[in-house]
């Protein structure tokens, strides 16, 4: 599918079709995230679960699913930190304790080349340096393909000004 103007209607996905799977290394986010579901009647069918992976070994394991995907999403990962600078908490770029590797990456690409036919792969992050790391290590794959936003958010501040709220923060 053309994928050059893409916004939330035009994504095309049966959502009410789908299966919806999520990890993390944090258990006590898993556990919360299946505790939530397991209230929501509308959401316990069972298409909806929250695991404990590590993202290579989920992936890994999408290996295995039976059905198609149309979506892969990374949402806020924790950053990495300035070459030597800033919070030395935080994993270098280069370490392989930074979460999105260029295998990763790789793994996203083959599986939602081969069971997606062509899905998508959505990215959030809170960082402008790791937004910009992340998107150059997807195009330097060669297999995916950066799709500008139709309404992009510049300024998020002005955003928030303009929309008459704002989050706590």
């Amino acid at each position: 599918k053309d994928k050059s103007n893409l916004d939330s209607d035009a994504l095309q996905i049966p959502w009410s079709r789908c299966n919806y799977v999520g990890a993390d290394l944090n258990r006590a986010m898993v556990r919360f995230g299946n505790g939530v579901i397991s209230r929501d009647v509308a959401r316990r069918s069972g298409r909806v679960h929250f695991l404990c992976f590590s993202a290579e070994d989920f992936l890994t394991e999408l290996l295995f699913y039976p059905g198609g995907l149309s979506l892969i999403m990374i949402n806020f990962p924790s950053p990495y930190r300035l070459d030597g600078a800033g919070n030395t908490q935080l994993p270098s770029k280069r370490s392989n304790q930074f979460m999105v590797t260029k295998k990763v990456l790789a793994s996203i690409a083959e599986l939602l080349d081969g069971k997606g036919a062509g899905g998508l792969f959505l990215f959030q992050t809170k960082c402008e340096d790791v937004a910009i790391h992340v998107k150059n290590e997807c195009l330097s794959l060669g297999t995916m393909e950066c799709v500008a936003t139709q309404y992009p958010i510049e300024d998020i501040d002005l955003h928030y000004n303009k929309i008459g709220k704002r989050p706590k923060r």
